[in-house]
């Protein structure tokens, strides 16, 4: 090795930097070639995701830097709950790249299939957009897709650890799909991943509505006759279809305090059209896009 080498060898140091605009956790060496100049070459990356359990990150970055022979390490800025390490390809020992759109599902490197990230959105798992105005066809279209890809049926023949992985995956697409495809089921979901929930005894329902649905219950309780139970679902959908609009007003507004009384009700009235259906069958045809 060269005597200029050698000095920029032990100039070196290393740092942990937080980059806001891409969102990454970058370790990056810094060679000071003279007073006013430094090279800083990136070294390893690793992006932001929301999730609490990767304590694996604090051990790679300290080994890392314990390996080199100069290490410096900056402040680190972020805090703990939203750093995780790029995931690692269990099969070939790749990193795998992280994206913050949707989930991934297989190495690029070796194609095995990869375990679910625990902490990707239903939103992500199907790759659409986080809104409660979701594109129907595009969600029934991209669950298909997926489903092809991921079912365990794909890899009877592969070892048991993908098995294993797809089995678990094709799951996770199931649940998202499900709970995507219903409005209710959807909106209740939103307010999830926001912290917020419904409970059985919520006290945001006025006496005056639960009064309502207590009369819409002894009115179905009290009809025989199919054409006046046909009667009663004409008009618990129309309720619906008006609160669905109003729903998807108070999301695009981001008013999550509105949409929760909202999704009160409707889960009151869904209720009622479950009761009347179930009075129909099997003569009761279902509807495409039920609540």
């Amino acid at each position: 090795m060269s005597a200029p080498m050698r000095q920029i060898t032990r100039s070196c140091q290393t740092f942990l930097v937080f980059c806001k605009k891409s969102q990454n956790l970058v370790i990056s060496k810094r060679f000071n070639e003279s007073k006013r100049y430094y090279a800083s070459i990136p070294v390893f990356s690793i992006s932001l995701r929301d999730v609490r359990t990767h304590t694996t990150l604090y051990g790679t970055v300290n080994n890392f830097l314990k390996s080199e022979p100069t290490p410096t390490t900056a402040r680190l800025t972020v805090s703990r709950n939203y750093c995780s390490l790029t995931r690692i390809c269990w099969s070939c020992r790749s990193p795998v790249a992280a994206n913050d759109q949707k989930a991934v599902y297989f190495c690029e490197k070796c194609d095995s299939i990869l375990p679910p990230e625990d902490k990707a959105t239903h939103f992500e798992r199907m790759e659409c957009e986080p809104s409660f105005d979701v594109n129907i066809p595009r969600l029934t279209q991209k669950y298909r897709e997926l489903q092809r890809q991921l079912h365990p049926d794909r890899f009877t023949i592969r070892r048991e650890r993908e098995q294993y992985y797809s089995l678990q995956q094709s799951s996770a697409t199931n649940k998202a799909y499900n709970t995507l495809l219903k409005p209710l089921s959807r909106g209740l979901y939103m307010l999830e991943l926001k912290g917020m929930s419904i409970e059985e005894d919520d006290k945001t329902v006025d006496k005056e509505f639960l009064f309502e649905i207590m009369e819409l219950n002894e009115e179905i309780a009290e009809t025989h006759s199919s054409k006046e139970l046909s009667r009663l679902h004409e008009e618990n959908t129309g309720r619906l279809e008006k609160l669905l609009v109003e729903l998807s007003r108070a999301f695009s507004k981001d008013d999550y305090a509105k949409a929760k009384v909202i999704l009160t009700r409707m889960r009151y009235y869904v209720n009622i059209e479950d009761k009347i259906k179930e009075m129909l069958m099997p003569s009761f045809p279902g509807t495409a896009n039920d609540v």
